[in-house]
């Protein structure tokens, strides 16, 4: 009797455990983790803006006359003393057509701004181009010719480039001015990456000087302004790093294991990167529910709530152009 209980016993103990190592090896062969990413594309330049200044200008937001959906600020009150549309009446000012647009020297003060604003977000590898008209003679170093960038709407400015006592922006043979000027010979050419995905940019020409009544040969002319860009339409990568293939309990990792198996709660933690442009935030579901978002990395979630058996964790990750990836987990969770 000993004998046939212990071996009834010892079959039935067998049993139990080959279903648990079935059990096991089925949900581990039926655990799936994998992501869904668009293939990368390599998208060529795309005009984002074009300006040749050919069109009548119109009053803009506060009343001066501007380029239709630019802006001037102007603090000299004389025509062409600020931001004004020129033609070739008295000197070849163009690089194209008929008009552009300048600011002649006043022996008052000039302060004047010409800007537009630009929308980057979906944008990547994004340059400006203009033809231009500025004498670079370091004799002349009481005015300022410089390109600038605001990123609030004009509260605050930073200067990108100055082509005035740069030796970068000494170009041209002179043209009709002589020595020492750049008469639309040489376009200027300005990377403008680092604001890519910017919603909105405020690119700026500012004539501005030190010391009023130097006068002489500061006038400033720009034409043909040509912004492009590649648009981003590759999405970012996106990874759930935790949990890996182990068990988990209270967030704490214990052995590894076939496949993720969480007893407790645990933190979800993803990787998400962009190679383009950046990550704006992670969506995190199970079951396809939305529980979580995070808009900063590092990207995770406190999953704390009571579940039992199998579900699928879910990480979509966007980038600013709105492109977007997604990865799947199936995990094993107990309380």
């Amino acid at each position: 009797m000993k004998r046939g209980g212990y071996k009834e016993k010892y079959v039935t103990k067998r049993g139990a455990a080959l279903c648990i190592v079935a059990f096991l090896f089925l949900a581990a062969i039926t655990t799936t983790g994998y992501s869904v990413r668009e293939k990368m594309v390599a998208n060529p330049p795309v005009t984002i803006l074009s300006e040749g200044f050919e069109s009548e200008w119109v009053e803009d937001s506060d009343g001066d006359l501007a380029p239709e959906g630019w802006e001037v600020d102007a603090t000299n009150p004389l025509d062409e003393r600020h931001w004004s549309q020129f033609d070739n009446e008295l000197f070849p000012l163009s690089h194209s057509g008929e008009y552009c647009a300048g600011v002649w020297w006043s022996e008052d003060e000039q302060n004047e701004r010409l800007y537009v604003e630009l929308n980057l977000q979906s944008y990547v590898d994004v340059e400006l181009e203009f033809y231009s008209i500025y004498y670079w003679d370091t004799a002349f170093n009481d005015f300022r010719n410089t390109v600038e960038v605001s990123l609030d709407g004009g509260e605050n400015w930073a200067i990108i480039t100055s082509l005035l006592n740069d030796e970068e922006w000494e170009l041209g043979s002179g043209g009709p001015g002589g020595s020492g000027w750049n008469w639309n010979e040489e376009p200027i050419q300005i990377d403008l990456s680092q604001y890519a995905g910017e919603p909105s940019v405020l690119l700026s020409w500012h004539y501005w000087s030190e010391n009023p009544g130097e006068g002489g040969k500061a006038i400033w002319m720009i034409d043909d302004v040509a912004v492009t860009g590649v648009e981003d339409t590759n999405p970012p990568t996106v990874n759930i790093t935790k949990p890996a293939n182990a068990i988990y309990l209270n967030d704490n990792k214990l052995i590894p294991f076939l496949m993720p198996v969480v007893i407790g709660s645990i933190t979800i933690e993803v990787d998400a990167t962009d190679a383009e442009g950046s990550v704006s935030y992670v969506e995190f579901y199970v079951d396809d529910v939305l529980k979580s978002t995070d808009t900063s990395a590092p990207y995770t979630w406190l999953w704390n709530e009571t579940a039992f058996l199998k579900h699928t964790l879910k990480a979509v990750a966007y980038d600013t152009a709105g492109n977007n990836a997604y990865v799947e987990l199936s995990v094993w969770k107990f309380f």
